[in-house]
Formats: structure tokens, C-alpha cells, sequence
């Protein structure tokens, strides 16, 4: 049976220029994105229902913010279902977690304007985007490797992903890897994340790394 983790979850602030909501969604074998946007909603009677969850969103009660990420998810789950990949799915290697099947799909109203018509709009792949796997350094910046070059390298195909007893049942492919192992070899795992500066905390520990070892 499939599982839906949900990712992260971002919303519109208040006085910006557009208003949306945005969830993000870990199956096996698959990544969604799913919006709920104005512009899709137009002026059914979705749209009131939209600017309450933005209301609850913006707010700080974390119990209600919960509860309605969970229902704003629960419409989907049906079309999820049926887009992704059939069970089993390759689910132990790094290679898996990296690079899943993302599809998008957005919140319209149906033709009577009452009721939510959840829509698949496109499937796309890990390279087209910068997420869920971490941080993609272009070409342009290949200067931001060179503090790699001490560091061991393998296959994201060789990295095994390790169940964590700190992280709970939770399977380390739908929460991400905290520990992996390359043959006989346990390893902590760290995305190479984004950041002001160069590219961020992995970056700076990855220099300061290198001059205690010097």
C-alpha cells in the first residue's frame, strides 16, 4: 500500500502578489507537488475555502495548521494513488531516494464551480528541478567543487539507505537518509544544500573540515 509523507509545505504571505498554496509529498517511487492557486480556483466557492486555509496557515496554531495540510492533502490522494509507480519499488539506495518521478498537480474547480477537480499537469524529472535531493551546482560554478576533492566519491547506486532508530518507524526513503553505508563503511548522509556565501552549511563544515585536517 502507498504512503504519502508530506515533505514540507509552503503558503503566500500576506500583501504578496500572488496567493497559493503549496505541498510537497514523498511516495515510493514517486515526489508531488501539489498547488492550490487563485488564478485555477477563479471565483467558485473553492475560493473562499482557499483564503480560510491561507488564514490558517499564516496563523501560529500549529495543532490547526496540521489538521488542514492533512485535508488539503486528503483530495489528492485518490489521483496520487493512481499516478504512482505499482509496488514494489527500488526503495534501498540512494540512487532511489534522489531521483523519483515528480509529478505536478494543481487544485481547479470543477464545472459546476462547487466542487475541487484535482489535476495532474506534468511529469517531470530529478534534473529539471533542485529538489528533493539537494543542491545541483551548475557548470558555471564548478569552482564550488573543489572543496569536494578530498572527499570520497560513489555512485549514488552504491549508497545504501539505513534505517535509523532515532528517526522512528518511518522509512529512511520517505523521511530522507540520515545514515547510509557504502559496503563495510556507515555513514552519516548530508544534502549539499543552498546558502548565502558560497553553498551553504555543508560547504563551510566540508572547509572547516579540511583545515583541522591540515
Amino acid at each position: 500500500m502507498q504512503t504519502f509523507h508530506l515533505h514540507l509545505y509552503i503558503w503566500s504571505e500576506e500583501g504578496a502578489d500572488h496567493e497559493d498554496i503549496e505541498l510537497y509529498l514523498r511516495s515510493f517511487g514517486a515526489f508531488f507537488r501539489i498547488r492550490y492557486n487563485r488564478a485555477l480556483l477563479g471565483n467558485s466557492s473553492l475560493y473562499s475555502s482557499f483564503l480560510n486555509s491561507l488564514r490558517i496557515l499564516r496563523g501560529d496554531n500549529e495543532k490547526e495548521c496540521a489538521e488542514e495540510v492533512e485535508r488539503l492533502k486528503k483530495d489528492f490522494e485518490p489521483l496520487m494513488t493512481e499516478l504512482a509507480p505499482r509496488l514494489p519499488v527500488s526503495t534501498d539506495y540512494l540512487y532511489d531516494f534522489l531521483y523519483p518521478q515528480w509529478f505536478v498537480l494543481n487544485a481547479a474547480a470543477a464545472p459546476d464551480n462547487m466542487t475541487l477537480q484535482p489535476q495532474w499537469e506534468k511529469k517531470i524529472w530529478r534534473g529539471d528541478i533542485d529538489f528533493p535531493g539537494g543542491y545541483i551546482i551548475p557548470c558555471k560554478r564548478q569552482s564550488l567543487l573543489d572543496v569536494l576533492e578530498s572527499v570520497g566519491r560513489y555512485s549514488s547506486r552504491q549508497v545504501r539507505l539505513l534505517p535509523s532508530p532515532s528517526e522512528g518507524k518511518l522509512d529512511p526513503y520517505l523521511r530522507g537518509p540520515g545514515k547510509v553505508s557504502v559496503g563495510d563503511t556507515t555513514c552519516y548522509f548530508k544534502a549539499w544544500q543552498p546558502g548565502r556565501g558560497k553553498s551553504g552549511a555543508t560547504y563551510h563544515e566540508l572547509r572547516a573540515y579540511q583545515m583541522i585536517a591540515n
